[in-house]
């Protein structure tokens, strides 16, 4: 095959990619605009899209279901989200592994070989068998903040709207009430993600002073819809691995997996939480322009 026949091949690729991730961000457009569990019924089908599509470890891909995921969260009851909490929660895992994984190897030399490597072949950029992750490529740090906030939003969540999540909290910020300890060393038998990588990042950017992000009662932390650098993300990290217990809402709706949406009592404080959920995401839908 001749290098033009080879350009093709990888050119329809990455078109096919976009197109994906553009379908994707249109079923998260239509899911956020609908009322809360009009397309429960379409929950199998709609999770079985969203898998198909991980399974591309496409990262520009993988960024538009994370959105999906978020908005299902907010649109649809508990109970009907029980099968894909796997599922993300899995995927937060590999992305949050990633991040520590390039926070341990990055170096300026490397990241500039990575850089030049993305403008040479941007389809070897994507693809997740380079064994290097992209480093600082676009589309990876579009899967970084999108990751970044499926967990602001779980933790922002009143646990009554995210049962099943509780579950794995633990696993990204902790748990105050369980701390257990190595006998022999004294030291934390498990440190959760977001402390491993906000230490990392405490090594890997030791210059400037870094604060925590403004602590609002029942408001996001994350309203950025793009980052040019992991290092903007520091100060997410740094913000939930200090004070992640205050990061709650002060809801009492009060409700169980088995009732629907429409069975709940009214809770105005918990409608205002969702109405500012709803405008930090409206922002998700507009496409930057580039000047």
């Amino acid at each position: 095959m001749n290098q033009s026949g080879s350009l093709s091949i990888f050119s329809s690729r990455e078109q096919e990619y976009e197109q994906k991730a553009q379908l994707l961000k249109r079923l998260a457009y239509v899911i956020f605009c609908s009322e809360m569990d009009q397309y429960a019924k379409y929950m199998p089908d709609i999770q079985e899209q969203l898998t198909s599509s991980l399974r591309l470890s496409v990262p520009n891909v993988q960024a538009q279901v994370f959105l999906c995921f978020r908005i299902i969260l907010i649109r649809m009851s508990p109970l009907h989200v029980t099968s894909l909490w796997p599922i993300i929660i899995s995927e937060m895992l590999q992305v949050f592994l990633q991040i520590e994984q390039e926070l341990s190897t990055d170096t300026e030399e490397f990241s500039s070989h990575i850089k030049l490597m993305s403008s040479l072949d941007a389809s070897w950029a994507t693809n997740s068998n380079n064994g290097l992750h992209a480093l600082g490529h676009p589309h990876w740090l579009r899967l970084q903040l999108a990751t970044a906030k499926l967990l602001d939003l779980a933790l922002l969540l009143p646990a009554t709207m995210l049962p099943q999540f509780q579950m794995y909290r633990w696993a990204f910020v902790g748990d105050e009430a369980v701390k257990h300890h190595d006998p022999y060393t004294g030291q934390p038998s498990f440190v959760p993600h977001v402390v491993r990588i906000a230490e990392l990042m405490d090594k890997r950017y030791p210059d400037g002073q870094i604060d925590v992000l403004p602590m609002k009662r029942n408001e996001l932390l994350l309203v950025t819809n793009s980052i040019s650098q992991l290092k903007d993300l520091h100060s997410f990290f740094k913000t939930l691995s200090t004070c992640s217990n205050r990061h709650r809402t002060e809801c009492t709706r009060s409700l169980t997996c088995d009732y629907g949406y429409s069975e709940r009592t009214p809770d105005k404080a918990l409608d205002v939480v969702l109405e500012k959920i709803d405008k930090v995401i409206e922002m998700d839908f507009l496409d930057r322009i580039v000047k």
